[in-house]
């Protein structure tokens, strides 16, 4: 039966039948109930009247369908429609009551209140992924579970941003009164203000107020639609905490722009979460600056947030800010400085943050941040005034404590300014070359001083271990970064007597940094540093690597901010400005000479092994003697192996030199039956089975693969070390060609072949049964087959790196993989994605190929998920030649399109570039 329902009646789903037990609410146009399956399980039942209900019921069904199943929004089961005008949609029964019935029964107090705000955000943030809006955060839309949970209910006021962008005008204003409430509405909706658009951020502006009235019984704003125009909740007599009071500021934004996305929500309640024993410290802090500084968006407020006189470590997500402002806005950085100026540094805790401050936005900002000579020295020299006399009085009880370390520290980075100016570095020690012995010798110098440092903040104690943990964490990034810079420039100075000397001190201080390291991890375990050059050991020669070696980035941004009680990231704030994310000399060490890129066994993400393709019904128990692991013997990656033609012993081997280094393999150039060959050793693992798997997934996957533009399996060694043997490509990769060989001019037609061959491959490799995701499509892992040095020169790409490529059985897969410069929006936010995710890499690759630009160059690395995900933000397009053809600038923005379904396949894009003539 499908129409008006009663008790004892029953509807026939497509999937089952359900038999009314109960009839919850009965109206002419809309009916609901509960209803019964042949097992006897309770089901919730929707009836619309499909006369005057038809909208509602089409805009509810299309929502479920868009959003899927999500475990903080009811679950719609099935939907069916009949020929007496009624349509009912069946879900999942998960209700006790909803928000509106419970808080009629009971009181809610702000913890429950933050139960909800945490399971509504996951629920807002998953259908604003969808481009949709929810338009009515009513109580009467919020299901309370059995287990005092709650999920987002009720779609039939939804609309997704592509049908609010087609309605104008009155049918906006007429759509807008039919669906939300007017004290729900926010500006945009009430007014409808040219520039802001109606979109998924109308509900956040709901959800504050629907928070609002949860906590503090009244509506935010009464009647007085003005002050709901201007975003002017009543504050008085409420006593709001300042956590609450800066969450409605951002929720209560008027420009939709400006508004907390879901995302940002989401960080700061893992925030509280992760600081809840700090609370109240952070509470009498906030006070000070009469709102909480989580909320704050000036440079003002994000620098008294880092500098607050608590014992708290500085926030990384305000430091984040403050370096990302002066790289987009470089005319406000000296409010900057001026901000600092005010802070009170006579207080040791706050001079001290704002030296560890200053440290980070010299080490990560851009080079405006050194330009500003006349405000740096000034602070610099008010601090080391306030703090040279010892019988001076001070506001706090810390004075011996904290007078020499501010001494020497502020000391210190008054030195690392003026040696920037001399030698025109950047804050990083990058973008110039020193060969200047003075020069050299101030360097050696400095690094000493930082060395003595480091051995001050080592002897601290205290209360404030933590902090003067992360101050030491940051001494030993810039010694690693002197020592790669003063190694260049001691190699490109003739040899003489002078340095010979300095050779001698770049060697003990070497040294004194490798010790303190060795020290800094002993004590601070839960402290994570960056991978040191000073510790990659070339043991066959004795001497250090020059470079550090690829680390991949592909770590959500609300992720990157998680603090652990095992582990604490202090990588998170690391621009990468060299200026761009990888100085070539480290490019040309990532992709290992060979463009073999060696993941870290303990990376998230990166334990995605790929399917077994050929098996033999019976799998070995071990090779050589060696017993296999429990995770190796689920898939066999040996019986493919069994026939000779795969088999290279290691007697036919010749190693070479080593091309590169990493954290499960080592690259040596070789020889193989006289073919000179790259052989890619893996390394043993601590994790049972990993490098078996690694090894599997890349053998499985080249042994069936041949085409010109593919980096040509030879096959694989399994005796003393699993080895596999590949062709040596000997013109390095595409990202050393386009950014550390930029003396190389390259014509249209190598830019045009490059991408064809890429194109090439990548179409191979798609139209494989089953077909193949690459997932890690980067200019670091496109090889040239032989050196390219001029314009006319032969070009010919083979893609290499077939670790984390995956055979597609189903649909779409998960799972972060490849570097996030690359990643398309579905990847970075871990959702299903299937082989439009390469093609949107490719675009970004065509950007490099045209631009020589890095991707995002400047950007902080953490940061990229969010500006791609929720800014929408690319590469800049303005980068690339202004002799482009329109055909080759439209295909990059459709490849790097947000919709995966407007993406060209690679045989489109084959069919575009053969068109091309130059």
């Amino acid at each position: 039966m499908i129409g008006p329902v009663t008790v004892g009646d029953t509807i026939r789903f497509s999937k089952l039948p359900v038999r009314i037990t109960e009839v919850l609410i009965s109206t002419p146009i809309f009916k609901t109930c509960i209803g019964k399956d042949p097992e006897n399980r309770a089901l919730f039942i929707k009836q619309f009247n499909l006369i005057n209900n038809e909208e509602a019921f089409r805009r509810e069904v299309k929502a479920y369908q868009l959003i899927g199943s999500h475990p903080k929004i009811v679950t719609m089961l099935d939907y069916t429609e009949g020929s007496h005008n009624w349509g009912a949609i069946l879900f999942e029964h998960c209700a006790d009551c909803d928000l509106r019935d419970f808080i009629t029964e009971k009181e809610i107090n702000e913890d429950k209140v933050m139960v909800l705000l945490s399971d509504l955000i996951l629920a807002l943030h998953h259908i604003h992924q969808k481009n949709l809006s929810h338009r009515n955060l009513k109580p009467e839309n919020i299901i309370v579970t059995v287990d005092l949970k709650f999920k987002l209910a009720n779609f039939q006021s939804s609309i997704s941003e592509e049908e609010v962008n087609g309605l104008y005008g009155p049918d906006l204003s007429e759509d807008i009164e039919a669906n939300t409430p007017v004290d729900y509405r926010s500006p945009e909706q009430l007014d409808l203000i040219p520039g802001y658009p109606v979109g998924i951020q109308v509900d956040m502006w709901g959800l504050g107020c629907l928070l609002y009235e949860l906590l503090y019984k009244e509506h935010p704003f009464g009647q007085n639609l003005q002050d709901q125009l201007r975003g002017n909740f009543k504050t008085e007599n409420k006593h709001m905490k300042a956590w609450w009071r800066g969450l409605f500021t951002r929720l209560f934004e008027v420009n939709p722009r400006e508004r907390a996305t879901s995302l940002e929500i989401i960080t700061l309640i893992h925030d509280k979460k992760a600081n809840k024993n700090q609370d109240e410290a952070a509470e009498e802090s906030s006070k000070s600056s009469g709102l909480s500084s989580i909320f704050m968006k000036s440079s003002n407020s994000w620098v008294k947030a880092v500098t607050a006189d608590n014992d708290h470590i500085p926030d990384t997500g305000y430091l984040n800010k403050l370096i990302e402002k002066a790289w987009k806005k470089p005319f406000k950085i000296s409010k900057f400085y001026k901000s600092l100026m005010n802070r009170s540094i006579d207080k040791g805790i706050v001079a001290m943050k704002a030296l560890y401050v200053l440290h980070k936005y010299f080490m990560f900002g851009p080079r405006q941040v050194l330009m500003a000579e006349d405000q740096i020295n000034q602070f610099l020299e008010c601090v080391q005034h306030s703090w040279e006399s010892p019988n001076k009085s001070k506001k706090d009880k810390q004075t011996d404590y904290f007078r020499d370390l501010i001494k020497e520290y502020s000391s210190i980075l008054k030195e690392k300014h003026r040696l920037h100016i001399e030698t025109r570095t950047l804050g990083n020690w990058t973008d110039n070359e020193i060969n200047e012995l003075p020069q050299i010798e101030a360097l050696l110098t400095y690094w000493r001083k930082l060395i003595r440092t480091t051995e001050s903040f080592f002897s601290m104690k205290g209360d404030l271990s933590r902090f003067w943990a992360i101050i030491s964490a940051l001494l030993l990034e810039e010694q690693e970064r002197l020592d790669l810079l003063t190694k260049q420039s001691l190699k490109q100075v003739l040899p003489s007597d002078k340095i010979a000397d300095l050779s001698s001190i770049y060697n003990q201080n070497q040294q004194s940094t490798l010790s303190l390291i060795t020290v800094f991890r002993q004590n601070n375990p839960a402290i994570l540093l960056p991978q040191f050059s000073v510790l990659q050991q070339n043991k066959n020669r004795g001497s250090i690597v020059d470079v550090l070696k690829n680390r991949r980035l592909t770590q959500p941004i609300y992720n990157e901010r998680r603090v652990s009680n095992e582990k604490i990231n202090t990588g998170e704030a690391r621009f990468s400005n060299r200026e761009e994310f990888k100085s070539p000399a480290e490019a040309k060490s990532a992709t290992l000479g060979h463009g073999t890129e060696c993941s870290s066994e303990a990376e998230p993400y990166t334990t995605c092994t790929s399917q077994t393709i050929l098996q033999t019904p019976e799998t070995p128990k071990s090779i050589n003697g060696k017993p296999l692991s429990k995770s190796a013997k689920k898939a066999d990656p040996w019986a493919s192996f069994q026939e000779s033609p795969w088999i290279i012993h290691s007697n036919e081997l010749t190693r070479e030199e080593e091309i590169g280094s990493g954290s499960s393999c080592t690259v040596y150039k070789g020889l193989y039956r006289y073919t000179p060959v790259a052989i890619k050793v893996m390394r043993n693992s601590s994790i049972p089975g990993a490098m078996e798997n690694e090894f599997n997934r890349e053998i499985t996957t080249m042994m069936r693969l041949r085409h010109p533009n593919l980096v040509l399996f030879m096959g694989a060694c399994i005796e003393s070390q699993f080895s596999i043997v590949t062709e040596f490509c000997a013109g390095g990769s595409l990202f050393k060609l386009l950014y550390e060989d930029r003396e190389v001019k390259l014509s249209w037609k190598q830019r045009i072949k490059i991408a064809k061959d890429v194109a090439y491959g990548m179409a191979y490799l798609h139209g494989n049964n089953p077909p193949i995701i690459y997932r890690d499509l980067k200019s670091l892992n496109l090889l040239l087959a032989e050196p390219v040095t001029s314009p006319s020169d032969n070009v010919l790409i083979k893609i290499a790196d077939f670790g984390i490529s995956k055979f597609i059985e189903d649909e779409h897969m998960t799972g972060l993989m490849g570097t996030c410069h690359w990643m398309a929006p579905e990847v970075l936010a871990s959702q299903p994605y299937s082989l439009e995710a390469d093609v949107y890499s490719f675009g970004v690759v065509l950007w490099e190929i045209l631009s020589r630009e890095t991707p995002y160059r400047g950007v902080n690395p953490a940061t990229i998920p969010y500006k791609v995900l929720q800014l929408g933000e690319r590469p800049d397009i303005t980068k690339i030649p202004q002799t482009t053809p329109v055909e080759l600038r439209d295909l990059i923005t459709t490849c790097w399109s947000s919709n995966q379904k407007d993406r060209p396949s690679f045989s489109k894009i084959l069919e575009i570039l053969n068109t091309l003539t130059f």
